[in-house]
C-alpha cells in the first residue's frame, strides 16, 4: 500500500474510531473501508443537518400566516410586499397554497387576505375595509355606488344585490369568499367629495336620474347640514346640468331661508 495513502487511512480510521490494524487487513481492502465508512458518516451528517435546518427554519407558508395574524382586519397580502420571507417563487407559491386550503382567500390577481375567525367559524372580512385598502394601495378613490348613497339617505329603500363601488381606475372583479364584489369605473364628477355627505348626495342623485332628480334634491335638502349644502355648492362646476341647475335653485332658497331667519334674530 502507497505510504502516502496508507497515512491518510489511518487518520481517517482514528478520526472514525475505526479498527485499522496494518497487516492484519490488506492495505487496499482498509482503504477501500475507510473511505466507505466516510462517505457513510458525511451522508449521515448532512441529513441530521438538513433535519436541524428544517425544525429551525419556518417555512414560507408558516412566515406569511404569522405575519397575517398580527394584521388588522381587510389587510391586503402581496407578493411584493413580502419578498423579505423568501424568493418571489416561493412567495407565489405559498400564498396559492395557502388559499387552496382556506387559510388566505384570493381578491384578485396577487391579492389575498386573512378570513377573520369567530365563534361561529370563518368569514370573509369586512367589504369596506378591503376596499379601503385597495383604494389606498392602487391609489384610486373609490367610494360607494349610488344606490348605496340613496339608500344612506332615505331616499330608497332598495338595497344592491352584490355590492358595487366607484373607482377612478379600470372596472375589476372582486372576490371575497362566495361573496362577489364589483368595481366600476365612473367619471370624475361621480367621485367628489369620497366619504362625506356632499359627495354621497351627487352619487345618490347620479343614481336617481334627471326624472327625480329635484324630488331627492328636496330630500336631501332637509337632511344636510349648511357646511354640506355650501360643500354642494362649490361642486356644481363639475356637475351636469341636469343636477347644477336645481341644485342651484335649492341652494338659493336655503341661503335666502338663513338669511331672514338671521334677520328675525336680529
Amino acid at each position: 500500500m502507497n505510504p502516502e495513502r496508507r497515512g491518510v487511512t489511518m487518520c481517517l480510521a482514528e478520526s472514525l474510531e475505526l479498527p485499522y490494524i496494518l497487516g492484519t487487513i490488506p492495505g487496499r481492502i482498509a482503504y477501500v473501508e475507510v473511505r466507505e465508512r466516510v462517505i457513510m458518516s458525511v451522508s449521515v451528517n448532512a441529513k441530521i443537518l438538513t433535519s436541524k435546518r428544517k425544525v429551525l427554519m419556518p417555512s414560507a407558508t408558516e412566515h406569511i400566516m404569522t405575519y397575517a395574524a398580527a394584521l388588522p382586519e381587510g389587510s391586503l397580502l402581496h407578493p411584493k410586499a413580502l419578498l423579505h420571507m423568501g424568493t418571489r417563487a416561493a412567495i407565489d407559491q405559498a400564498l396559492s397554497r395557502l388559499a387552496k386550503n382556506g387559510r388566505l382567500l384570493r381578491v384578485c390577481h396577487g391579492i389575498y387576505v386573512r378570513p377573520v375567525e369567530t365563534n361561529f367559524g370563518r368569514r370573509s372580512p369586512s367589504v369596506d375595509k378591503v376596499v379601503e385598502a385597495l383604494s389606498a394601495l392602487w391609489g384610486e378613490t373609490i367610494v360607494p355606488s349610488g344606490g348605496v348613497a340613496a339608500n344612506a339617505l332615505g331616499l330608497t329603500t332598495q338595497v344592491p344585490v352584490r355590492p358595487i363601488y366607484l373607482t377612478s381606475g379600470p372596472s375589476r372583479n372582486l372576490t371575497l369568499g362566495r361573496l362577489k364584489v364589483e368595481l366600476r369605473h365612473a367619471p370624475r364628477w361621480q367621485l367628489a367629495a369620497p366619504h362625506r355627505p356632499a359627495g354621497q348626495a351627487i352619487r345618490a342623485l347620479s343614481w336617481l336620474g334627471p326624472a327625480n332628480v329635484e324630488e331627492g334634491l328636496n330630500l336631501i335638502g332637509r337632511k344636510l347640514s349648511s357646511e354640506d349644502l355650501q360643500e354642494l355648492a362649490e361642486l356644481r362646476a363639475i356637475m351636469p346640468n341636469w343636477i347644477a341647475e336645481p341644485a342651484s335653485a335649492l341652494i338659493a332658497v336655503d341661503f335666502f331661508a338663513f338669511s331672514m331667519n338671521d334677520d328675525r334674530r336680529a
